[in-house]
């Protein structure tokens, strides 16, 4: 048997028969006229009603594709910076070294003003970009100026990241530390609340050798200035938070060690180039540059 619309009159074996909306505006005395006028208003409501609800979800895909598009925006200056370094190595190949240091000096602008807006971009980008400005490095005309670039990106990669959580007693540390041999500290937040290293070494000829081996600790800066010299040391299970890093290219091992919202001053060779990849990449994930590697 056929089901019958609530709201409309149907045939059925050549009868009409009355919906049950209609048998009760019969008993109320409404005329055709008004059933009619109702059925005719009832439908305007809901196909109204059906506009506002596509209009709605109109909107609500607007907004999705604007929120998309404005992190596309958003991202813009460091995607642009990228194609640069590319045309700047293709300007480089072919000998153009004028057009290849203009690319260059605008793609590092642009990853400046990202590095400033602090622009969330994912690991992926940062090891693409890496691998480009080793690559430029090469070049003589250039390298001083990679290395900078190469730097400043590191301390972007090093904003962006988290801060772990650790558990573990906190320190606050006012003076300098001057380690003793093997010197373990564990997992300890150190506070550092007075510009300048946590740990300092006596000799100006810093070499592994030695033995000195921080493990553990979060070596946090408290007020501006706070710094680390990494030379001589062997920096283990470490994590430098708002710490101005500095490498002065003598003997260092890093294994598992992480930087948090830091600057760099590390200097302009191969061993330099190696913290810094590993301060951009952690790769590898242990670094030990003895008087086997050399500087230049």
């Amino acid at each position: 048997m056929q089901t019958l619309s609530p709201t409309t009159d149907e045939f059925f074996d050549g009868q009409i028969v009355m919906a049950d909306t209609d048998k009760a505006a019969a008993k109320l005395g409404i005329p055709v006229w008004g059933r009619v006028l109702i059925k005719w208003l009832w439908r305007i409501s809901v196909g109204f009603a059906l506009a506002l609800l596509a209009m709605f979800w109109q909107l609500v895909s607007l907004n999705r594709s604007i929120g998309a598009l404005e992190g596309s925006v958003h991202q813009m200056p460091a995607s642009i910076a990228k194609q640069l370094l590319g045309q700047t190595k293709q300007a480089m190949d072919s000998g153009n070294l004028n057009e290849a240091q203009e690319s260059f000096r605008i793609a590092a602008t642009l990853l400046e003003t990202a590095k400033e807006q602090r622009i969330p971009l994912p690991d992926k980008y940062f090891r693409d970009v890496a691998s480009q400005l080793e690559q430029l490095g090469k070049a003589r005309a250039i390298s001083s100026d990679v290395h900078a670039v190469r730097v400043h990106l590191a301390e972007y990669h090093s904003e962006l990241q988290p801060i772990p959580k650790v558990h573990g007693p906190e320190k606050a540390v006012n003076a300098p530390i001057e380690p003793s041999n093997a010197f373990m500290i564990g997992r300890t937040v150190l506070n550092k609340t007075a510009p300048g290293d946590f740990f300092v070494m006596k000799s100006t000829v810093q070499s592994l050798d030695r033995n000195i081996t921080v493990d553990g600790p979060v070596l946090r800066g408290a007020v501006p200035g706070v710094s680390q010299t990494l030379d001589g040391v062997h920096w283990i299970n470490v994590v430098f938070v708002n710490v101005h890093i500095k490498y002065e290219g003598r003997e260092v091992e890093l294994r598992n060690v992480q930087f948090v919202n830091c600057t760099f001053e590390i200097v302009d060779n191969n061993r330099g180039s190696q913290v810094v990849n590993y301060a951009l990449l952690r790769t590898p994930e242990s670094l030990t540059l003895d008087s086997k590697t050399s500087p230049v």
